[in-house]
């Protein structure tokens, strides 16, 4: 009778048969542009191009933080294998200022604060009203509509925090 000391490891890896090939994804692959310049060339090539111009900066317009705006696009360059995400995360400034430039050339109001971006921004009555009137026109909702859902939106809303407790009512004996 002999005794094993070694374990089997000739198993297969569990999830194995759920996966690709090595290399057969695009960021399993060496990176096309493996230095930052190379990277931040593509990237300021493809954003000086009139119509990415164009797409970013009225995504910058819309309220999007700017940072935010060049993290995806570097994030989409490390899944397509275009660099490493350690060359996503040094282009992602160079990215940043250069929208900026471009955004300040264009006379654009933009953020670079992601949680500002969608906190401060005001809606006024005439916003309202030119939405309701849209609405009204398209066909979308009907008068009676848009008055129960002035009514909901006016009324006061208790202004406490997610896990606060809710007030205790008094008993009626």
């Amino acid at each position: 009778m002999s005794i094993k000391t070694e374990p089997e490891l000739d198993a297969p890896i569990a999830g194995m048969a759920l996966t690709h090939e090595l290399g057969a994804r695009p960021w399993q692959s060496p990176p096309q542009f493996p230095t930052l310049e190379e990277a931040a060339d593509f990237y300021l090539t493809r954003i000086g191009d009139d119509k990415l111009m164009y797409n970013v900066l009225s995504v910058a317009e819309s309220g999007v933080a700017i940072p935010t705006i060049a993290e995806t696009l570097t994030l989409g360059g490390v899944m397509e294998g275009k660099h490493t995400i350690d060359t996503a995360v040094l282009v992602n400034p160079i990215i940043t200022e250069y929208i900026k430039g471009l955004a300040d050339t264009a006379g654009i109001e933009y953020t670079m604060d992601a949680q500002e971006s969608y906190i401060d921004m005001d809606v006024t009555e005439a916003d309202l009203n030119r939405v309701e009137q849209d609405l009204l026109k398209d066909g979308m909702l009907t008068r009676d509509v848009v008055e129960d859902l002035k009514e909901d939106v006016t009324q006061d809303i208790p202004k406490m925090g997610l896990m606060s407790r809710k007030p205790v009512e008094e008993e009626v004996e």
